[in-house]
């Protein structure tokens, strides 16, 4: 977090909840915050005595989202006092407890007036002091919802998740107009979606519902939840992300909650992890390398798992001495008895894995127009069946030695999540895209099992990564493709040690918070 001492951020709704926690949060880093509310200011003006010798700084200000006056003035103040915005984390929100039937408009109104454009005034005011000031790094970051992601079965929230759904839409389209914007720059926009988090606009829509319904602490009490620290911890995280890195989309969710972090790096927490057995397949290069490397350093013992073993063997020396330990198994993952005898290997030596990453994969470039069957075949044995061989035989192990805490992470793709409009790369898109839909059913399967466990699942979706893969699948084209430089040098990319820390990131969170999806990309990444 040190780019951002003494810079400014300002975060709405930070009178209580999740947005006084990322108030204090950042105040605690360094940066100078201003925090603004319509209610209970004098919550922000108590925490802004806490910083009055430092390191950061809190100003109030009193300032109603329903206003689009009053947002405009609190601007005009910050543009006198600060000069220039860094860092805006759109955080009020409002819900009213009313069915799609029985509504009341004005009510539904006051929630569209702060959910929706509340969020847009700031945030183009926001992106306004930016242009003007010459801020090229800032980071506007929407705290969304689950609800905005899928559907949520509390008729009582209904329209509150339209309006989530609708941020997420928003988050995207100022996603794509920043990166349009001349000249360049490295602005990034964020969409952070909790899922069960206990904060006062719950329990004060609850005590202002017209329907009968759950209090609110019985409706907490049916799940687990999040703290508003949690949130504040993603937050943290994704400004600590390196520049060229955008954090797009943060889904953190209760591990326990049935049918939805990246922690700064110098606050990942990885001691329960010490000492326990992680596979990592497709280790000898790119991504499965790093991701080897950074759970040895952390202590863990690491299996890496790959056809050509040399390049893990090599890394192994590393660890003899510690922290953590390397070995190296051959095995080509699109054949299913190899798999299962590795992991016949594995429960002798080792009894179990405790986490898997499953990170192997392959392309081969063809459209779908002109493509080998046997390709495509290659591709999904690895991609798809490999991978859920390997999730299945890892959790079998888990369950037979009672394993509680385990993880198994899918190592997905962007175009797991969107439409890839690169013809060569279709069919592995659409594999991936297969993996996303399999990873949240494994999540299911697995909330469902007995008994309860706190495994968890989680689908890690980067963008651009330059890796042997790509490289691979080129030069074996039948056709005329892009060679990888070529392709590769329009973009800016991620360096495969970024996914390690977002593996690294994701084993840090504490046992009750699951990353169930993360997408990251490079900051000057079109949409492809």
């Amino acid at each position: 977090m040190e780019r951002w001492r003494g810079r400014t951020a300002v975060v709405t709704g930070a009178s209580t909840g999740i947005g006084h926690a990322v108030a204090d949060a950042l105040a605690h880093h360094g940066v100078k915050v201003v925090g603004c509310a319509d209610l209970n200011i004098s919550n922000i003006e108590e925490l802004a005595k806490k910083y009055e010798q430092g390191p950061g700084s809190v100003e109030a200000i009193e300032c109603d989202l329903t206003k689009p006056e009053q947002i405009t003035a609190m601007f005009l103040h910050i543009e006198k006092q600060y000069g220039h915005v860094d860092i805006l984390v759109n955080n009020a929100g409002l819900t009213h407890m009313d069915t799609l039937l029985t509504g009341r408009t004005e009510k539904w109104r006051e929630i569209f007036e702060v959910n929706v454009l509340g969020l847009c005034i700031c945030a183009r005011e926001a992106l306004r002091l930016m242009q003007k000031s010459g801020v090229t790094d800032g980071n506007v970051i929407n705290i969304s919802s689950i609800g905005g992601h899928t559907h949520i079965d509390f008729p009582e929230g209904h329209f509150y998740s339209g309006t989530k759904h609708m941020v997420t839409a928003l988050t995207e389209a100022l996603h794509r107009e920043v990166r349009a914007m001349e000249p360049k720059n490295n602005i990034r926009i964020t969409d952070i979606s909790p899922g069960i988090v206990i904060t006062e606009i719950g329990t004060r829509a609850m005590s202002q519902a017209v329907l009968p319904m759950q209090p609110s602490n019985a409706l907490a009490n049916d799940y687990q939840k999040l703290d508003a620290s949690d949130i504040a911890d993603s937050v943290l995280f994704v400004l600590a992300a390196p520049q060229h890195v955008n954090v797009k989309t943060l889904i953190v969710c209760p591990t326990q909650m049935p049918q939805l972090y990246y922690k700064p790096l110098d606050r990942f927490i990885m001691e329960r992890w010490q000492g326990r057995t992680a596979l990592v397949t497709g280790a000898s290069s790119g991504i499965g390398y790093a991701i080897a490397e950074a759970l040895a350093q952390k202590g863990m013992k690491v299996i890496g798992c790959a056809r050509n073993i040399a390049k893990i063997q090599e890394l192994a020396k590393k660890y003899k001495d510690g922290p953590g330990s390397l070995e190296a198994i051959q095995c080509d993952i699109s054949k299913p008895e190899q798999i299962t005898a590795m992991f016949e290997q594995i429960a002798k030596q080792h009894g179990h894995v405790d986490v898997l990453v499953n990170n192997a994969g392959l392309s081969h470039a063809d459209t779908l127009m002109a493509g080998r069957t046997e390709k495509w075949r290659e591709v999904f044995e690895v991609n798809v069946l490999g991978l859920c061989i390997c999730a299945r035989e890892a959790l079998k192990l888990m369950q037979k030695d009672g394993i509680m805490d385990g993880n198994v992470i899918n190592i997905n793709s962007q175009s797991g999540h969107a439409e890839f409009h690169f013809p060569e790369a279709h069919f592995y898109a659409g594999t991936k895209r297969m993996v996303t839909s399999l990873t949240e059913s494994l999540h299911r399967e697995i909330r469902a099992m007995e008994p309860k466990n706190n495994i968890r699942v989680t689908d890690i979706s980067p963008g651009i990564v330059v890796t042997e893969i790509g490289e691979r699948s080129a030069s074996h084209a039948d056709h005329a493709v892009q060679p990888p430089t070529a392709f590769t040098a329009q973009y800016q990319k991620l360096n495969s040690s970024d996914i390690a820390d977002s593996v690294v990131y994701v084993l840090s969170a504490p046992q009750h918070v699951n990353v169930k999806t993360l997408i990251i990309c490079p900051t000057q990444q079109p949409e492809l």
